[in-house]
């Protein structure tokens, strides 16, 4: 069971926003969103966020019970998603930048 929800996450998650940061930013931007940013600058940030939630995990653990942090980040992570797909439906791309960077840092 714990190899299907791993398998799951890295396939909707995670693994998704890894591969196409890019392809997303460079779509929304495409599309009539105003930004300041480039999409290879926006994808720098989704790195960023990538180091801050590995170095924040390993002190989580201590701090937070396993149970909170598996029901507790899944929740957050599955609406910090929903957040990100109505962000870019208004064409929002710093707030579709921040949502993702959040889920990445809670992933």
């Amino acid at each position: 069971m714990c190899l299907i929800l791993s398998i799951f996450n890295n396939f909707c998650g995670i693994g998704i926003i890894n591969i196409y940061a890019t392809f997303i930013f460079e779509t929304i931007l495409k599309n009539g969103a105003i930004s300041k940013l480039t999409a290879k600058q926006d994808t720098y940030f989704i790195g960023g966020a990538t180091l801050i939630g590995s170095i924040l995990s390993y002190y989580s653990i201590a701090i937070f019970s396993r149970r909170a942090i598996f029901i507790g980040g899944h929740f957050f992570m599955g609406a910090l998603l929903v957040m990100s797909g109505y962000f870019i439906s208004i064409k929002q791309a710093e707030l579709v930048l921040l949502s993702l960077c959040c889920h990445i840092i809670i992933y």
